[in-house]
């Protein structure tokens, strides 16, 4: 009988293209930012996301690519985290699930909470002058990957108390905060619950039909 080959930390991440190239990109791009501010707004200028870029021709590529630029101090501590969870997802989804996840997450939580804040800005409801700078990062993907992962963990009394403290983590943040990425953060969370029920429906209907 054939022994099952060991797998080393090597063979998990490179198991895991998608992982490697999320966490590859964000590495070079804060890398060639690092300690320089002017480096950081030449790349977010490349690539980041504001509101004029959803109704000008052909800026929508910056929606696929604001999720991979994020030259911020913290880089490392988000980059540690990221790493964790999509090791993780693409272990227990697959890749190609993972991917779906990662950007429909962070693609619909961006553009929903960008549109409701262009539309209280029209009605003199808020002034969102954020929504008019170009920024990016990957917290509402991660978020997104996070929260899917949640929902399907079979421990069911773990998932019930963590839903519910992320829940009131992110619902907490909204309503002290108002800030634009905790919106996303629980509009993200919000999208990949729906997409974990509608995937349990889906498999549902099928095997019983």
């Amino acid at each position: 009988m054939a022994l099952r080959a060991e797998r080393t930390p090597r063979r998990r991440l490179f198991g895991a293209p998608f992982t490697v190239f999320v966490v590859g990109v964000l590495s070079a791009g804060g890398w060639w930012a690092r300690g320089s501010t002017a480096r950081s707004h030449r790349l977010l200028e490349l690539f980041g996301l504001r509101w004029e870029d959803l109704v000008e021709p052909f800026q929508w590529f910056r929606v696929i690519s604001s999720p991979y630029v994020q030259p911020d101090a913290d880089l490392g501590v988000s980059l540690g985290v990221l790493l964790a969870f999509l090791l993780v997802a693409e272990r227990r989804f697959g890749t190609r699930r993972t991917i779906v996840t990662f950007v429909a997450t962070d693609v619909l939580s961006t553009v929903a909470v960008f549109l409701m804040m262009r539309i209280l800005e029209v009605f003199g409801s808020i002034t969102a002058s954020v929504i008019h700078i170009r920024d990016g990062g990957s917290s509402s993907g991660t978020i997104g990957v996070a929260v899917a992962l949640l929902a399907t963990t079979q421990h069911t009394a773990f998932r019930r108390l963590a839903a519910t403290g992320l829940a009131g983590l992110l619902i907490e943040r909204v309503v002290r905060s108002h800030e634009l990425a905790d919106w996303q953060h629980l509009a993200a969370g919000l999208i990949a619950t729906l997409m974990v029920w509608l995937s349990a429906s889906t498999s549902s209907d099928r095997s019983g039909s």
